[in-house]
């Protein structure tokens, strides 16, 4: 039971009018050539050059001190001058995400870190000491997160049935973001409806992190050191909690990430002949692009491949048969020296929710190989994070998704 695990939360929320300016672009868009100048510091470049400092740091040590005590400044400034609507703890957020394709609704709530170590709320993914320890600095010197954590329950119908009658409500939040992306947030305050929910979310037996691995091992590592420096700090401060947004398994639509991969016109050289001495590979028509389990695409030299999986890969257990597992294990490893795809610069992950037109623009320049893969399931997710089983990084995205800088927590 989850009582003990996730509770309301006091939290910020931009409001409509300041949308336009504000809500940070999505990952997608966020490349560093786009970085900011330090002065350069209006509420969007703000969100911009945090989010690309987290994800990919520029500075050197003395300057990123520097950047992230101005990040904690500007913060407050902004929060000060009325950018964003403060709801009380104890609330919840409803948070639904439409896209003109998909919608889904979850809620926004503060979720215990002590869970996430006791293994209550599992993962699915390995994560890396380097990008935890730029996210625990962070969250040291800024104090506040931008972007709630993504998980995934089970179907409980209690919680469906009080969500339906919520989103018939005027919401506190209705903005419609570039590039199409709704997002609709009702505040619930209401002692009532707060404790309606607290009882539906008792019934939940587990959670599963679908978004932001490293942001939930990080603050777990925040709160453990947090509390070691201050021996008197309170047990249920904000600091044991994260701010995280729970949506049903069924609410869900799972996409691959596709991957290309940049390794120079020699490496390529006899590439085909190398792989199919363990898979098939054919050369195929770009009009039909379907992919199916046991095979993935390969885009290479504006030319389109089918590379079939052999059986005896596939039949190998768990996790290791899973095309991605293979993908990483039999092809990217041993011919193209892509051993730690987190950290080689070389990988690119292509969200499969943009198209495939997204990975052909991506992979075009010379010596670039590009790979479509099918997605996993929710629930297969799930299974294998039952199972305690690792993927490998970035085996399945999430969309829509929350865009950093809407919903803001101070720590």
């Amino acid at each position: 039971m989850l009582r003990s695990v996730v509770r309301p939360l006091g939290v910020y929320t931009l409001r409509d009018d300041m949308a336009a300016m504000m809500v940070a672009p999505g990952a997608k868009t966020l490349m560093p050539e786009g970085e900011c100048d330090l002065a350069d510091d209006g509420p969007l470049e703000f969100l911009q050059q945090v989010r690309l400092e987290i994800d990919s740091p520029k500075r050197e040590m003395l300057e990123r001190q520097e950047f992230l005590s101005w990040t904690a400044n500007r913060l407050r400034e902004i929060l000060d001058d009325g950018l964003y609507d403060f709801h009380a703890a104890p609330s919840f957020l409803l948070c639904r995400l439409s896209d003109g394709v998909h919608s889904q609704t979850g809620i926004v709530a503060d979720v215990s870190l002590e869970a996430y170590r006791s293994g209550v709320i599992k993962p699915h993914e390995a994560t890396h000491q380097d990008k935890e320890d730029l996210l625990v600095e962070y969250m040291n010197s800024v104090r506040a997160s931008f972007l709630p954590v993504s998980l995934i329950h089970k179907p409980l119908l209690p919680l469906a049935q009080i969500i339906e009658n919520i989103v018939n409500r005027d919401p506190a939040v209705d903005i419609q973001i570039e590039g199409g992306l709704r997002v609709t947030l009702w505040a619930m305050c209401d002692s009532e409806i707060v404790s309606e929910i607290e009882n539906a979310l008792n019934g939940l037996s587990s959670l599963y992190v679908a978004d932001g691995h490293h942001r939930i091992a990080a603050a777990a590592r925040f709160a453990h050191s947090y509390a070691d420096a201050r021996p008197g700090a309170s047990e249920g401060g904000s600091h044991t909690h994260i701010a995280s947004v729970l949506f049903s398994s069924d609410q869900l639509v799972a996409h691959p990430y596709h991957r290309c991969v940049h390794v120079g016109r020699e490496s390529l050289t006899d590439f085909i002949a190398q792989i199919k001495t363990v898979f098939s590979v054919k050369e195929v028509d770009d009009s039909f692009l379907e992919c199916s389990r046991g095979e993935f695409l390969m885009r290479l030299d504006s030319q389109w491949f089918r590379v079939g999986i052999p059986g005896r890969l596939r039949d190998e257990v768990g996790v290791n048969g899973l095309d991605v597992s293979i993908l990483h294990e039999h092809l990217l490893g041993p011919f193209l020296g892509i051993n730690d795809s987190q950290v080689d610069k070389r990988m690119d992950f292509v969200s499969g929710a943009y198209g495939i037109g997204e990975l052909e623009s991506r992979c075009c320049e010379s010596g670039s190989v590009g790979f479509v893969l099918c997605p996993l399931s929710v629930g297969e997710l799930i299974e294998f994070a039952e199972k305690g089983e690792t993927l490998p990084p970035k085996s399945t995205y999430f969309a829509p998704r929350l865009p950093s800088g809407l919903i803001v927590r101070l720590i």
